[in-house]
């Protein structure tokens, strides 16, 4: 990854969002005001001063453009009987419309502006980008900037990468993209090729062939559907992974988030979380504009196929012959609703026969944790489970009776051994595997020497941190992912792994965590596996808060905000698109007998602004409750909105 970002920061235009924070001043009011503001520009200010604002010295080897608060003598104060008077106390930001850029003045009720200056666009395309700790992600722009404000003006009113899909209007399967529904398992693989245009030429396609389809499950019954991509041969898409190749990928819908922006943001605090030797995989994502056949289909996360591959999630990748009885190979699975086949009235690709996986069902020794949940908004008590991972020893087709299976036989009775090792664990009670009896028995270690052996504590960590900021009100329920590395070189340690299915979360869902400052998240949710991690005093000092305060040293969450400020300023016009396209938000729109999911603001697309600012608020608050549990009573967090 780090050879590709070098390779492509030497193309880029050096436009980064950087927060700019002036001199103090000593006078009340600017102490009042002085509220972190929002750039317009994605660029440090230009020396150039307005009209009637003060002089500033000029801006240096790219340190922020600094612009004094106070004013000279000789300001004038605005006629308002409501406003005392005052110096103007100017912004250090630009605010810019469609053709001027100004400053304007920070005292509470005064609304003086400076007098505008006109743009002056210059082409740019580059990436911008986004930075989490090492890690960054691209966001390809094209189109022109203002050289003093950076206001950008897109290219034919496109400003995201175009993903094109071409196929013939004519297949029988040509209205895949409207047909599939939640109870309807058609779901076609429709043949076409693909063009990516509108971003740096490097990563510029022409009329690659593959497939799409329609993904997931109760999303797949609304208007605006996610799609999973194969290509015919291995690709790379926007240099995404470390410009690694697969074949598949995927466009994630965010349909039930009204700001297009929560699959970005658990992706982005996942990527910020885990570290190099964690062994937990996330996606790499990029926003894009989908088009079918030139239709404009809509703003889709692209990002990349959860699977075992290498360079994706790392387990030995199951390539043994058909055959092979040995269990001694990588198992990845996951907690999954959809795993029962008695589920008769949901669809599920798990459910799909030959395009299917195995799934295996267990039992919770002494007895299955429940979190303390009422309604109906976050289901738990599951346990079925879906292997992602490859077997050799068994059909793959998931209407099969796999009890011959000797490889799905063993980790069902490993992950239910786990469990009762776990479950004494937070009962005070050091228990191991005795291997040759297959049975769990006192040991003569400690808890904390017990727990280490058989879990990868920081993988586990980095769970707890990912899912306690970002509340999933279902990971007791599906999309809960683990693996374990029974390979002769494998450490055979339980991790969690490929953090997923962000749109619900982060306060989107009526009744569940709605304010962010409700609780530590584990007393909500029914995952018995975060339920008992969270009972043991020793992980939760040792590993949890060790990370947490790792993250905020980091300024994790300052840069997630960097980034949702990107998002929703530059990307604005195709938030409104996609909302033209898809004016409803069909999760607030459920059947009668089914439960209305969304809550205010987040309902109506229409609102998508008044969505973005409570984004910013909820995330705000969870971040400082967390660290009111975890960290060491740093000073509330600023949005910088």
């Amino acid at each position: 990854m780090k050879k590709v970002i070098a390779k492509l920061v030497c193309l880029m235009v050096p436009f980064l969002v950087i927060g700019c924070t002036g001199p103090q001043t000593t006078s009340s009011a600017a102490k009042q005001s002085s509220k972190t503001t929002i750039r317009s520009s994605s660029t440090p200010a230009s020396s150039k001063t307005p009209s009637s604002a003060p002089k500033s010295s000029s801006n240096q080897g790219g340190v922020p453009f600094s612009f004094p608060r106070t004013s000279s003598s000789s300001s004038s104060a605005p006629k308002s009987s409501s406003v005392p008077a005052h110096d103007h106390i100017w912004s250090e930001d630009y605010k810019a419309d469609d053709t001027s850029h100004y400053h304007y003045c920070t005292y509470p009720g005064c609304t003086a502006k400076s007098t505008g200056e006109p743009h002056t666009y210059s082409e740019v395309s580059y990436l911008n980008p986004v930075n989490s700790g090492s890690t960054k992600f691209p966001n390809p722009k094209k189109g022109s900037a203002c050289t003093v404000c950076n206001n950008f003006k897109p290219e034919d009113n496109d400003i995201l990468p175009q993903l094109k899909f071409t196929f013939d209007p004519n297949d029988p399967n040509a209205n895949f993209a409207t047909i599939a529904t939640k109870s309807d398992l058609t779901r076609p693989e429709v043949t076409g090729k693909f063009t990516l245009t509108n971003c740096p030429d490097e990563f510029k396609k022409t009329d690659v062939g593959g497939t799409l389809k329609v993904r997931g499950n109760q999303t797949a019954g609304w208007s605006k559907k996610g799609f999973r991509i194969k290509f015919s041969g291995k690709t790379n898409l926007l240099g995404l992974n470390e410009g690694q190749k697969f074949k598949k990928w995927v466009l994630l819908a965010d349909a039930k988030d009204t700001c297009i922006v929560r699959t970005a943001l658990g992706l982005f605090i996942s990527k910020a979380t885990i570290k190099d030797g964690d062994n937990v995989w996330s996606s790499d994502f990029c926003p894009v504009s989908v088009y079918l056949n030139d239709e404009y289909w809509g703003y889709y996360y692209l990002a990349e196929q959860k699977e075992v591959k290498p360079g994706r999630v790392m387990l030995p990748e199951n390539d043994k012959d058909s055959g092979y009885q040995g269990v001694d190979i990588g198992y990845c699975f996951e907690l999954d609703h959809y795993a029962d086949a008695q589920q008769k009235d949901e669809a599920s690709e798990v459910k799909k026969g030959a395009d299917g996986d195995p799934t295996f069902k267990i039992k919770y020794n002494p007895e299955m944790v429940r979190g303390n949940i009422t309604g109906n908004l976050a289901a738990g008590g599951i346990d079925t489970y879906t292997l992602l991972s490859d077997i050799s020893d068994g059909p793959t087709d998931v209407h099969t009776d796999h009890t011959n299976s000797n490889q799905v036989a063993f980790m069902k009775n490993r992950l239910e051994k786990l469990y009762e090792v776990l479950y004494y664990a937070s009962k005070g009670q050091a228990k191991e595997i005795d291997e040759a009896s297959n049975t769990v028995v006192f040991s003569s270690k400690s808890i904390k020497q017990v727990v280490e052996q058989y879990f990868d504590l920081k993988a586990w960590a980095d769970g707890i941190i990912i899912n306690a900021f970002s509340c999933p009100p279902d990971l007791g329920y599906s999309s809960f992912y683990m693996s374990y590395d029974n390979s002769p070189t494998g450490d055979k340690k339980l991790r969690f792994d490929v953090p997923w299915d962000f749109d619900s979360n982060f306060g989107n869902r009526n009744n569940f965590i709605t304010n962010g400052d409700e609780n530590v998240y584990v007393d909500r949710t029914h995952n018995m596996w975060i339920q008992l991690f969270y009972k043991l005093d020793f992980f939760v000092n040792e590993y949890v808060k060790v990370r947490w305060n790792q993250m905020r040293e980091e300024q994790a969450f300052e840069e997630m905000f960097k980034m949702m400020r990107t998002y929703f300023h530059d990307y604005d016009l195709e938030i409104k698109k996609n909302h033209t396209k898809w004016p409803q938000n069909d999760a607030a729109h459920q059947p009668p007998n089914n439960f209305d999911e969304i809550r205010n603001p987040f309902k109506n697309p229409s609102q998508y602004k008044d969505a973005e600012t409570e984004t910013f608020r909820w995330c705000a608050t969870r971040i400082n409750f967390l660290e009111k549990q975890w960290g060491q009573n740093r000073p509330n967090i600023s949005t910088g909105v």
